[in-house]
């Protein structure tokens, strides 16, 4: 072949690109224009919105065989053209014409928003949610603050003196009292080094859960932590409360003891408490803590409680006891049952049903938070139980009760017990987003948050609900202006998923907004072989419409929880990088687990940005050359 003919096939072969590509472009607009937007856009998100839409027409083609055609000639591949569509095909269209000596005009409406302008609104969006971009990494690091974080403000100051961007308060735990407490210690941490931290606040939402598991016991075991030689490690701490007021209860203590409320007035730090345990072994235990409504002590011997245990008070400053008894209400001793393949598990929809003599015999019995989750489920629909560990088929639904057939759990069997979540990913849920306690909590959390997470959101009313319940509490605000806080949507469903692009556009009408990968539950919905397909596509509509990623659950768990990461986490923990925060859960050892994420993410920043890899010079390749004597 003629080098004539070589050229006029080069030729023919770039125009057909060319020509592709101008097609494509106006396949964009065509579908662009034809999306009518519902409601006004807010003006931070004006040409965000244009963008996204115009993402989404173009991932409704498969490009794949033209991007490997655009490689060959050295031309960018359409592969990161999430925070700017148009721009990008611009850029291509151009330089293709260069190629065959065609002019090509943008047109200006093509033109709305450059390379540059995407970066800047992206960053300025970023900032907006998570606050200031930190000195040493480009990811911020969420923290989730353990119930301690109340009344330890040693813990939260090393947290904050750790550089982290954001503390999380999960308001399906704990109380008012106990989120109060951490949010005067975070605000005191900043104060005294001087630093951003912002302060983020999960509603709750309609979480199903386990319930009315009873416990077969009434005995209580309080253990102290010991080292493989039987040294202990660590004393454990019992909470001894009102057995008249028993809400309210921190939940880092397991183990919490009903008393009298005149014994207890009498109790002060430092006082010492003495009883015979349920195996009769003489036990002492040191107040440490003193609250409203119970103490917190500690002993370094394991000990057994059980009602009607004598227990005697001795003052630290006075030659006085008192003694009281141990009431019968113990709130955190937990029933469970034992769960195996071929079990049939029996949940109740209707708290007044009672089983007969061979139901009872046969089948495990347990109640459930919301029964109105069950309205829609069909025989053959799965439920999953206590984040995935435990898996089953609807066997049988009465308006009474729904019956499942257990085809899941490893050999040995699972215990559950109450408040495990329970999942249904094949049933279609209609419940709202909002609960009556979530109205309840909303006045203080919007008094106190920087940053407000909707748990559960599933649809674009989810969003407008919540903004109309803010609305209406706008009277209530205190200072002066009211101002809707950071809005961060939960995605930890099916619905949630599928809905995302509707969920942000909703979401733009407001002034600032950002997204959650809520993994746990979104992993059980949608199936673990679908995660990580599931958060790549989250990542890229989130970036076309400009708005941050928090990359959240099981992060480098082993290490926060146990004090050594798996291999799997720490790629995990560097593959969360590309989202623009990284949350950690609470755990023992979250001190560590802070710094280890930090040099992660700062050495991870060099390598890779977003679907980008960089190239940064390699001291591999520079000590192969010194190295080299050929």
């Amino acid at each position: 072949m003629n080098q004539k003919k070589e050229i006029a096939l080069l030729n023919s072969d770039v125009e057909s690109l060319r020509n592709t590509l101008i097609d494509l472009k106006n396949d964009i607009l065509a579908k662009e224009k034809s999306f009518t937007l519902n409601g006004d856009i807010h003006v931070n998100y004006t040409k965000s919105a244009r963008n996204l839409i115009q993402y989404l027409a173009l991932r409704t083609k498969d490009i794949r065989k033209l991007q490997y055609r655009l490689t060959e000639y050295g031309i960018s591949s359409l592969s990161r053209t999430e925070r700017k569509v148009l721009a990008t095909f611009n850029v291509v269209i151009s330089r293709l014409s260069e190629m065959l000596g065609i002019p090509f005009e943008v047109n200006p409406n093509d033109a709305f928003l450059g390379f540059k302008e995407s970066k800047t609104i992206y960053d300025r969006n970023i900032e907006s949610v998570l606050g200031p971009k930190p000195a040493a990494r480009r990811a911020r690091i969420m923290v989730t603050l353990p119930s301690e974080a109340a009344w330890d403000y040693d813990l939260v100051k090393e947290l904050v003196a750790n550089d982290i961007d954001c503390v999380r308060i999960n308001c399906a735990h704990d109380n008012k009292d106990a989120w109060t407490g951490m949010i005067e210690n975070v605000k005191k941490a900043k104060k005294e080094f001087s630093t951003e931290c912002q302060i983020y606040m999960d509603i709750p939402g309609p979480k199903l859960r386990t319930q009315d598991i009873e416990a077969l016991l009434t005995v209580q075991r309080a253990r102290p932590t010991r080292n493989q030689l039987g040294v202990v490690q660590h004393k454990v701490s019992v909470v001894f409360f009102r057995e008249d007021k028993p809400e309210d209860l921190p939940e880092a203590y397991g183990v919490c003891i009903p008393v009298q409320a005149e014994w207890l007035e009498e109790c002060e730090v430092a006082d010492v408490i003495t009883l015979w345990d349920a195996r009769e072994s003489h036990r002492r235990f040191e107040i440490t803590q003193r609250r409203a409504n119970y103490i917190v002590a500690e002993s370094s011997k394991t000990t057994y409680f059980k009602p009607g245990l004598e227990l005697v008070l001795s003052k630290s400053n006075s030659l006085f006891s008192y003694d009281t008894i141990v009431g019968k209400y113990f709130p955190r001793l937990e029933g469970s049952i034992r769960l195996f393949v071929g079990d049939k598990l029996i949940i109740k929809r209707d708290p007044e049903w009672v089983p007969t003599q061979g139901e009872e015999k046969t089948h495990y019995i347990i109640g459930c938070s919301i029964p109105s989750f069950f309205e829609n489920i069909k025989i053959g629909d799965p439920v999953w139980l206590d984040d995935g560990k435990i898996g089953g088929y609807v066997y049988d639904a009465t308006d009474q009760i729904v019956t499942i057939d257990i085809t899941h759990v490893r050999a040995k069997g699972k215990k559950l017990r109450n408040g495990k979540g329970i999942n249904l990913p094949g049933t279609e849920i209609n419940h709202s987003a909002l609960t009556e306690q979530d109205l309840e909590y909303l006045p203080f959390i919007l008094e106190h948050a920087d940053i407000v997470g909707l748990s559960f959101v599933n649809k674009p009313k989810d969003v407008k609900d919540l903004v109309d319940a803010i609305e209406k509490l706008k009277p209530e605000r205190k200072n002066g202006e009211f101002t809707i806080p950071t809005i961060v949507f939960k995605i930890e469903t099916r619905s949630g998923f599928s809905n995302l692009p509707h969920i942000i556009l909703e979401g733009m009408k407001l002034p600032s907004i950002g997204v959650m990968i809520a993994r746990g539950d979104l992993a059980i919905e949608c199936g673990f072989g679908n995660l990580a397909e599931l958060q790549e596509i989250i990542l890229w509509i989130c970036e076309a419409a400009h708005i941050p990623v928090i990359w959240a659950t099981q992060v480098l768990e082993s290490l926060a929880k146990e004090g050594l990461p798996t291999r799997s986490e720490i790629t995990d923990a560097a593959m969360g990088q590309r989202a623009e925060c990284i949350m950690l859960n609470k755990g023992a050892y979250i001190i560590k687990a802070t710094r280890a994420l930090h040099n992660i993410l700062s050495s991870m920043q060099d390598f890779q940005t977003k679907k980008r890899a960089l190239a940064p010079n390699l001291t591999i390749a520079h000590n192969f050359f010194k190295m080299c004597t050929i």
